[in-house]
C-alpha cells in the first residue's frame, strides 16, 4: 500500500520543487501518494482540519518566512509562520506518533566564534528569523519527527523572495557593480538535490535533528563569482568585499558551513559537492 503524505505550504518554492521532483519520478510515485495543502492557516482549528487525513504517515511541513531583513520588521509574521504554526503542530500530534513529521529550518541558527563546520548541537541564533525558527525546532522535536536545517538555491517560478543568483543576473545585465561577501560561508543545495533527500529519508525515516547541505563551504564572494562565469557574465563586476554586522541592518551569521556527517552516516547517503550543485543552478538559467 502506497504511504500519504501531506505536503503543508504546497506554494512554496521548496514545496514546488518536491510537487515536480515527485510528479517526474515513477519510483517515488508508486511508493506514495502525496497530498497538496494550498490552505492558508489562521488558527489552531484551520491546521487540525488540514490534517485530518485517513491513514496519513508522514506531514512534510515546508511553511515558513524566509526573508531574514523582514523578518525583523514583521516580528509577528515571522513568529507565526515559524513558531507558532509548528507549535500548534506540535500539540495536535501530541497523542498520535503514527504520523511522521518532515520540519525544514535553517542555517542561520548558527553564528560560531570559529572557522568550523558547524555540528547540530552548535546553534547561536542572532536575529529575528533564526530565533523564530529555532523556537519552531523546540515544539517540532517534541513530535516524531526529523528536522533538517537547510539552505537551498534554484530557479523559481514564483520570487518569495529575490535569490541570490536572481540579483546577481539582474545587475550585472545592466553592468552594474555588486559586493560578493567574501567573510560569508554558506553549504547549500539545489532544490532539486534536497527534494530527492526528502523522499529518500521518508523511505526509511529516523528521527533528530539534522544539518543537510553539501560537503564543502563556499564563500558568497566565490559562489557569485562561479555563477556569473558560468552565465557568461562580465564577473570582474562583483566586487570583494567584508561583511559586518556592525553597520548592518540586521545581524547575519558570518559562517553558516554545516557538518553533515551525522546525517549521511545515519541514512547512508553520499555528500554532495558545492560546485556541482552550482552548475544546476547555472543549468537553471541556461533552459
Amino acid at each position: 500500500m502506497k504511504k500519504k503524505i501531506l505536503l503543508l505550504g504546497s506554494k512554496g518554492n521548496l514545496a514546488t520543487k518536491i510537487i515536480n521532483f515527485y510528479k517526474n519520478n515513477k519510483n517515488v510515485s508508486e511508493k506514495f501518494v502525496l497530498i497538496k495543502s494550498f490552505k492558508k492557516i489562521k488558527n489552531k482549528n484551520d491546521l487540525k482540519k488540514i490534517i485530518n487525513v485517513k491513514n496519513l504517515n508522514f506531514i512534510i511541513n515546508c511553511i515558513g518566512y524566509t526573508d531574514v531583513e523582514k523578518s525583523e520588521k514583521n516580528k509577528k509574521i515571522a513568529y507565526f509562520a515559524n513558531s507558532v504554526i509548528p507549535k500548534w503542530l506540535s500539540e495536535l500530534l501530541k497523542k498520535n506518533k503514527k504520523i511522521f513529521v518532515m520540519h525544514f529550518s535553517t542555517d542561520h541558527v548558527y553564528s560560531p566564534k570559529r572557522n568550523i563546520k558547524n555540528r547540530e548541537d552548535s546553534f547561536k541564533a542572532i536575529n529575528i528569523y533564526s530565533k523564530s525558527k529555532l523556537a519552531g525546532e523546540n515544539f517540532i522535536k517534541k513530535t516524531n519527527s526529523i528536522i533538517l536545517r537547510i539552505n537551498f538555491f534554484g530557479k523559481f517560478k514564483k520570487r518569495e523572495r529575490e535569490s541570490l543568483c536572481y540579483w546577481m543576473k539582474e545587475n550585472l545585465e545592466q553592468n552594474k557593480i555588486i559586493r560578493g561577501y567574501s567573510n560569508i560561508y554558506f553549504s547549500p543545495l539545489h532544490s532539486s538535490t534536497i527534494s530527492k533527500y526528502v523522499f529518500d529519508i521518508l523511505k526509511n525515516p529516523y528521527r533528530g535533528i539534522y544539518n543537510l547541505g553539501s560537503k564543502n563551504k563556499i564563500s558568497k564572494y566565490e559562489y557569485l563569482k562561479i555563477l556569473a562565469k558560468g552565465l557568461k557574465l562580465n564577473h570582474s563586476l562583483i566586487k570583494k568585499h567584508s561583511y559586518s554586522n556592525y553597520k548592518a541592518k540586521v545581524k547575519r551569521p558570518k559562517n553558516m558551513g554545516m557538518n553533515i556527517n551525522k546525517l549521511m552516516k545515519k541514512f547512508k547517503f553520499t555528500a554532495s559537492d558545492i560546485k556541482f550543485e552550482i552548475k544546476k543552478n547555472i543549468n537553471d538559467y541556461k533552459k
